[in-house]
C-alpha cells in the first residue's frame, strides 16, 4: 500500500463503549479500510470502515460510506479518558488520535416490521440518495473500466438487465462529455418507470456484491 493515501478521524464515544469515526484510502475509495484503535500500546477496537453516515462529512470524510462504529474493549467514563489512536490495521499507520469526547448512549434500535429490518442492513440501500456522495468511488471505476462498462454495470445494478444499445451509447457519450455524472445516471435509472414498476433491493458500498469496484 505504498501508494495509498490513508486518512481518518475519531469523532465521538457513545455510551462509553461505542467509538465512531471514519477512515478511507482516497486513492482507492471503493476499497474499505479495516481500522484498529489502540490505547497505551494495546488494541482496544477493530472495525471495517464501510458504514453509511452523512454526519462524517462535516469531519472531513471524502464520502459517506467510510464510517465505522467500533465496540471498545474498555469502557470510557469520566475520570478514565485514555488517549485513543486510530490506525490502519494492515500497515499500523497512524491516522488520528484524540482524548475521547463522550456522549450519551445511542438510542435503541427499533425494528417493528420487515421494512425496518431491511433498512437496518448496511449492505442494502435505503434510498438511491445514499450514493450521492460516492463520486470518487464511481470515478475510480470509470478510470479503470471506462464509461461504457459503468453504464453497462449501472443497468444491471438498477434495472436487473443489460443496457439497450441506445441507452449504452447515449449515456456513455454523456458521461464522457461530463454532461451527466455517474450518480446522475444511477438516479435517473432508479427514478425510471421501469424500476418503479419492478423495484428491487440495491446493494450498498458496504456489500461485497456492490458492482462498482
Amino acid at each position: 500500500m505504498d501508494d495509498a493515501m490513508l486518512c481518518g478521524k475519531l469523532t465521538v464515544v457513545h455510551g462509553g463503549v461505542r467509538l465512531l469515526g471514519w477512515a478511507c484510502d482516497t486513492n482507492k475509495p471503493s476499497h474499505p479500510l479495516t481500522i484498529a484503535v489502540t490505547s497505551e500500546g494495546k488494541m482496544v477496537a477493530r472495525a471495517v470502515a464501510n458504514q453509511h453516515s452523512n454526519e462524517i462529512l462535516q469531519f472531513g470524510a471524502p464520502h459517506a460510506w467510510c464510517s465505522f462504529n467500533a465496540l471498545l474493549a474498555i469502557e470510557i467514563k469520566e475520570g478514565f479518558e485514555p488517549y485513543l489512536t486510530l490506525r490502519d490495521y494492515q500497515t499500523s499507520r497512524v491516522l488520528d488520535g484524540m482524548k475521547p469526547i463522550l456522549k450519551a448512549d445511542l438510542p435503541p434500535s427499533e425494528i417493528a416490521n420487515i421494512d425496518d429490518l431491511v433498512h437496518s442492513d448496511p449492505t442494502t440501500l435505503r434510498d438511491i440518495a445514499e450514493l450521492s456522495t460516492c463520486g470518487a468511488i464511481f470515478e475510480e471505476f470509470v478510470r479503470s473500466e471506462g464509461e461504457e462498462s459503468f453504464v453497462a454495470a449501472a443497468y444491471v445494478y438498477i434495472l436487473g438487465r443489460p443496457a439497450d444499445a441506445g441507452g449504452l451509447k447515449s449515456y456513455s457519450s454523456r458521461l464522457r462529455e461530463k454532461k451527466v455524472t455517474s450518480y446522475d445516471l444511477l438516479r435517473a435509472l432508479a427514478n425510471s418507470n421501469e424500476f418503479k414498476s419492478k423495484p428491487r433491493l440495491l446493494s450498498s458500498p458496504a456489500s461485497s456484491g456492490f458492482p462498482f469496484r
